[in-house]
């Protein structure tokens, strides 16, 4: 359990930098290329802006990791690690708005940062699921034979997630991406700056993409690969005593 929790905790920090890095130092070198604009033409941002970046992120990861870590000790409390998970993320994204001023906020930073923190909620409510125990030898046949039926059900459940997750984003990843290109369409007339944007973020809906894979499908098929080895625990001769003799 220990283990997990780093690595949940590792997960959770690291998609959260990506997420604020990618929504922050590409429009640094990309707003000043949009001369046609329609709201906020040629932007240039200040120097010093990339590397208080680079301090927020570090930040960032530092207090997400810490944060999360932290959360994941305290049982039956699942609220606090729904607040580790997603407090880091908008503060950094607050503290960085001002440096990318005159929009306000900034389209690309609160979009990451509104991405990681819904997909690092779901991952924390199931990370946070509780299990059954596991069978032991000093359970009695019936309470075993509830163990396996209770390990069937939840290995059904959480492979519906795996599938459901996986079925919904590709429902909506084709419309997601001609929004995209629309939006971008109407924000920006030069037909090589709709390009420039066009593969910004395509690229950063493959980067939800990777998030999806990373925290929430992984922690749904981590549950459904608990819930299978508990089953097969259950099932084992060593788990089934016989029953006495009447």
């Amino acid at each position: 359990m220990a283990n997990e929790g780093v690595s949940f905790a590792l997960r959770i920090a690291s998609a959260g930098m990506v997420g604020y890095l990618y929504g922050t130092v590409p429009v640094y070198f990309i707003d000043p290329l949009l001369a046609s604009h329609v709201r906020f033409p040629s932007r240039v941002y200040p120097h010093r802006t990339l590397p208080l970046v680079g301090v927020i992120a570090v930040v960032l990861w530092v207090t997400s990791f810490l944060a999360v870590r932290r959360a994941t000790k305290k049982v039956g409390e699942r609220w606090c690690l729904f607040v580790a998970c997603a407090i880091p993320p908008i503060c950094a994204a607050l503290v960085t708005f001002p440096l990318y001023l005159p929009e306000f906020p900034h389209g690309a930073i609160w979009g990451q940062c509104i991405m990681v923190v819904v997909v690092s909620v779901v991952s924390a409510w199931i990370h946070s699921h509780v299990r059954d125990s596991r069978p032991t030898t000093k359970m009695g046949i019936s309470v075993i034979r509830g163990t396996v039926e209770s390990a069937k059900e939840e290995a059904t459940f959480w492979r519906q997630v795996m599938f459901g997750f996986l079925a919904s984003y590709l429902a909506i990843l084709i419309s997601w991406m001609q929004f995209v290109a629309a939006m971008n369409g109407q924000m920006v007339r030069q037909p090589e700056e709709i390009f420039l944007v066009n593969c910004y973020g395509f690229f950063g809906v493959g980067l939800v993409s990777i998030y999806l894979m990373v925290l929430p499908m992984w922690e749904a098929y981590d549950k459904w690969r608990q819930a299978v080895a508990t089953l097969q625990e259950a099932e084992s001769p060593k788990a089934c005593p016989e029953e006495p003799m009447q």
